[in-house]
């Protein structure tokens, strides 16, 4: 079998396995909703041909889609001589679609977890734990400290850091659409990813709201443009490897679990490009070193804390679906975890698509978890082998937003407003002061709610047609896919745009790369690519 038949067959099988089995998992649109209403039912005989029908299809319409592109492909035979003018005019078609919506929300929104990292600092100085990225905590928390000193209020540094993120995101996206116009993409598909990122409010949203995510969102989007690049090119000097290294300190900073999405892309990077193995393993390892030592001294010096409970969703989830459908566990195990947990709170508290209300809970323990770690993994793998269909289960419901798709939820997907705080953060409305009416009505007309699950298959979809062209060519989603991989690991919440938000974010470049990409050993056959190993 081709690679490409056995990617089609791949990706076919697996989309029809998410797609029979989500169908029986019901969800009352209520997240923290109990069992009752939020649950999954039983799989059937029928289910057999509901897989059939939708992996037949589906892999039908996979091979209309290669045929599709390989007719439609035409290589650049030149750069285009007004790239630059190109980016210019969309970086201002951008500034001025999004102007307008970070007037009405100046300075930009601030949610409960940027108002923590806020007073860690100003109670402190510094970071005092490590629940969001230390580094990330110790810039805001200082902009605002800073910004309370010289004007009375916080204002001034969330709008400093609302205008900073706004251009850099900006920058991120003129680079994709920039490579895209510059590297075959027809000029139809290259302006209706201008409009994408015009015209949907969820961009202008996440450019000026006081988030970890979008920012590390962008540095995930460089990675995958830089990937691109190699794969495309095949030749790259210096820089590449500089850049790549400070996109992967970006990532690390970010988010706790950047770390190991950079690791990871570094050490598969590396095998899928033999030829710049050893160039990519030294500056992505350097980077690793840098940032790990670094990140070890702030923690000595700071005396920062762990956040263990963090890292156990996921286990926590599977052990309360199991305590609430009379799962089996042994006495010493049970004693366990009523210790965590009085077992009729344990039946109260177990949501199965949000762990926030058993972490958070006031009877959970999280000083005994801290204390028992080593025996908490004992317990939740002891309830595995006597529970695995409740594990199972509970996985799927705890999950189901980041593999379903076609489904949605607004929670963590697009928020407007400022947590209550005691440090004069609050909205201003400019536009309306301006010209004295507001548009957020017509903002809110619309939002386009997109779904993690369905921005994962569009993004499985092009890595799958993109590599049937170029094997190599999966590292330019390896970002995103990694990224997801992590989420799946730990995810506290069933649904939650900002955790993948490097999906919708990428993915203009993600449909678009098939049609980039010269087929293996059709070099010679291309004008475009030797004229680019220049």
């Amino acid at each position: 079998m081709s690679l490409h038949g056995a990617l089609t067959a791949a990706f076919s099988v697996l989309f029809a396995a998410c797609v029979t089995v989500g169908r029986h998992i019901v969800y009352s649109g209520e997240l923290e909703a109990k069992q009752t209403l939020n649950y999954m039912t039983e799989l059937g005989a029928a289910d057999l041909a509901v897989f059939a029908a939708v992996a037949l299809l589906t892999a039908a319409a996979l091979h209309l889609a290669a045929k599709a592109i390989n007719a439609v492909y035409s290589p650049l035979q030149a750069p285009r001589r007004d790239m630059r003018r190109f980016a210019c005019m969309a970086a201002l078609c951008l500034l001025a679609a999004w102007l307008p919506y970070a007037l009405t929300v100046a300075p930009g929104n601030v949610y409960s977890d940027s108002l923590n990292s806020i007073v860690q600092v100003m109670n402190k100085g510094r970071p005092t734990n490590n629940h969001h990225p230390v580094f990330y905590t110790f810039a805001v928390g200082w902009l605002a400290r800073i910004s309370i000193a010289l004007f009375g209020t916080a204002n001034a540094g969330v709008m400093v850091y609302s205008v900073c993120q706004a251009a850099l995101m900006i920058l991120c996206i003129v680079c994709v659409l920039a490579l895209m116009y510059d590297n075959g993409a027809p000029r139809a598909v290259v302006g209706l990813a201008l409009a994408y990122y015009m015209l949907i409010p969820v961009f202008p949203n996440y450019a000026v709201t006081m988030w970890k995510d979008p920012l590390y969102s962008c540095m995930l989007l460089m990675l995958s443009v830089l990937l691109f690049v190699l794969v495309r090119r095949g030749e790259v000097g210096r820089t590449w490897f500089v850049l790549y290294a400070a996109a992967g300190l970006g990532t690390m900073a970010l988010r706790n679990n950047g770390m190991y999405v950079y690791a990871a892309l570094t050490i598969l990077t590396a095998v899928l490009l033999r030829r710049y193995a050893k160039r990519i393993l030294i500056s992505g390892l350097a980077a690793l070193a840098l940032f790990i030592g670094v990140s070890r001294a702030a923690d000595y010096v700071w005396s920062i804390q762990g956040d263990f409970v963090e890292n156990v969703g996921i286990p926590l989830q599977q052990l309360g679906y199991a305590i609430n459908n009379d799962g089996e566990f042994s006495e010493e195990d049970r004693e366990y975890l009523y210790k965590l947990m009085p077992e009729e709170v344990w039946n109260y508290a177990y949501r199965p698509c949000i762990v926030d209300t058993i972490k958070w809970n006031p009877q959970f323990n999280f000083y005994f978890l801290d204390d028992t770690k080593a025996e908490f993994f004992g317990v939740w793998f002891r309830g595995l082998l006597r529970n695995p269909l409740a594990y199972v289960k509970a996985y799927l419901m705890a999950t189901y937003g980041f593999w379903m798709p076609g489904v949605q939820d607004e929670f963590g997907y697009m928020e407007v407003f400022i947590q209550v705080n005691e440090y004069g953060i609050r909205h201003l409305d400019l536009f309306e002061r301006l010209f004295g009416f507001s548009i957020m009505p017509l903002v809110e007309r619309f939002i386009v709610y997109i779904g993690s699950g369905t921005l994962l298959w569009l993004c499985l979809l092009g890595c799958v047609l993109a590599m049937g062209r170029r094997g190599a060519s999966c590292a330019v989603y390896l970002p995103a896919l990694l990224n997801w991989g992590t989420v799946m690991i730990a995810a506290p919440v069933a649904f939650s745009m900002r955790y993948v938000f490097v999906f919708m974010l990428g993915l203009p470049l993600y449909l678009a790369a098939p049609l980039m990409l010269c087929a293996d050993g059709q070099e010679e056959a291309q004008p475009c690519c030797a004229a680019e190993k220049r």
